[in-house]
Formats: structure tokens, C-alpha cells, sequence
């Protein structure tokens, strides 16, 4: 079984790794009833000594992760597991929201996020896969440290780190004012696109969801929701900065 992630881009600063790590762990239990008490307690214990040392780490089957990307201006918190579900996802989104933190949040499927994004052969060399058949690009650093890797400038579903947000899509998405601000997206437009289902039971936070599961395939009709996201949420940004803002 595929594991899901959940993922969520934060505003810098609103909380440390250890407060996220205590969102999750109340979610969590209030979500299943989990009774990995002592598992809770000794990561917990990790994560206020060391801090972002000891991360990712795991607590029973899930594994959390949290970062600070610096020159970007944000930070990011992930729970990936296979027994994560939508409702555990919804409830961490609307959590990190009321606690003023959230800019966008999403639910991917692990694997195909690592693969679409994995540039770096050494990736494909360590699972045993060929990447033969895929387009490649210089790093453009200079000599010794030049090398291909692998072009994922035309994948379905890339991601790349802009100042304060992540550009990513998803089958599930929560976005925020703060998300709307930094990308210069059309909430309205957003609210009205053909073939998106979008609500907003808390104000200020806007669900949307693009069909029924996580996004697996860069192919066919996956592809075509994937691109037609990708164009109605940063289309704007894209045509402002083609090549990601300046931080």
C-alpha cells in the first residue's frame, strides 16, 4: 500500500517544531484514538532537546518532518504514513489554520511525489531504476561539481520552493489569504474553474478538491487535472516571475 503525505507550508516564525510535533500528536489522537503514548512521549522528548536534529522521525507507522527554508521565507511540516486519511488531513489543515500559521496545505501520494521530483541519478541508481528514457539538464554549477541530472521542468507533478509558498498541486488543497497574497492567484477564478469542487466552511480557509484520490500518474486524464491546477493557481506568478521570485 502507497503511503499518503501530508504536507503544509507555514509562515516563518509561528511555530517551533516541537508545537507542530503537539498539533499533531492532539490531532492524531482525537482522529483514532491512538494509544502510542510512550512513542509520543520519547520523540516528543527528541524533538525539545534536539530540535530539528532528530528529524524526520517516527511515531509508530508515521513519520513527522518539519524544516525551515530560510531564504524562502517559510517553513514546512509533513506527516506521511499509510495510515493517514483524508479526515486526519482536514483536521490538521483546519488546526494549523486557527493557529495562524498555515499558508497552503495538500495530500500526495509519497511515491509519485519523490518521483516526479527526484533529479538526481544517484536516486534512480540506489531503487534499481533507469533513467535512460528521461530528459536531462546541466546542474549549471561550474567545474568539478557540474553534472546532468534529471530535467523535471515539464513533470505533472513538480514542485519547486518560491518565496513563502510551495508551487504543488494536488488532489485535496486548503489554501489561505496568505496564499492568495503571495501567489497572486484569483481566489474568484480559482472559486469558478471548470472541474474543481471548492468550500470554505471556516472563512479564510478554502478547500478544493480535483477529483476522489491522490494523483499517481503523469499521463492522461491525471495529467490534463494536474496541468489545468498548475495553470489556475500560479499561472499568475508564473507569468509575473517565469523563473521563481527573487528572494
Amino acid at each position: 500500500m502507497s503511503s499518503i503525505k501530508f504536507f503544509a507550508v507555514l509562515t516563518p516564525g509561528r511555530m517551533s517544531p516541537l508545537q507542530a510535533f503537539e498539533l499533531v500528536e492532539t490531532v492524531a489522537r482525537a482522529n483514532s484514538g491512538s494509544d502510542e503514548e510512550t512513542a509520543f512521549k520519547e520523540a516528543k522528548r527528541k524533538i525539545k532537546r534536539r530540535g530539528t536534529e532528530v528529524l524526520p522521525i517516527v511515531v509508530g507507522t508515521t513519520e513527522f518532518d518539519f524544516a525551515e527554508v530560510v531564504h524562502k521565507k517559510l517553513e514546512w511540516v509533513s506527516l506521511t504514513g499509510s495510515a493517514i486519511d483524508p479526515a486526519l488531513c482536514t483536521r490538521l489543515a483546519k488546526e494549523l489554520f486557527r493557529s495562524g500559521s498555515l499558508v497552503m496545505a495538500v495530500i500526495l501520494d509519497r511515491d509519485y511525489d519523490y518521483w516526479q521530483n527526484a533529479e538526481d541519478p544517484l536516486q534512480y541508481r540506489a531503487a534499481g531504476r533507469s533513467w535512460n528514457h528521461l530528459p536531462t539538464r546541466s546542474n549549471g554549477l561550474p567545474p568539478p561539481l557540474n553534472q546532468e541530472v534529471i530535467d523535471i521542468s515539464d513533470n505533472p507533478g513538480r514542485r519547486f520552493v518560491k518565496l513563502g509558498f510551495f508551487e504543488i498541486v494536488a488532489y485535496r488543497m486548503w489554501l489561505t489569504d496568505s496564499f492568495w497574497t503571495l501567489t497572486g492567484a484569483d481566489k474568484a477564478g480559482v472559486r469558478n474553474a471548470p472541474g474543481l469542487v471548492t468550500k470554505e466552511e471556516i472563512p479564510g480557509l478554502l478547500e478544493l478538491e480535483a477529483g476522489q484520490k491522490c494523483f499517481t500518474s503523469p499521463e492522461g486524464e491525471e495529467r490534463r487535472m494536474q496541468d489545468h491546477l498548475r495553470n489556475v493557481l500560479f499561472g499568475a506568478n508564473e507569468q509575473q516571475f517565469p523563473n521563481g521570485p527573487v528572494s
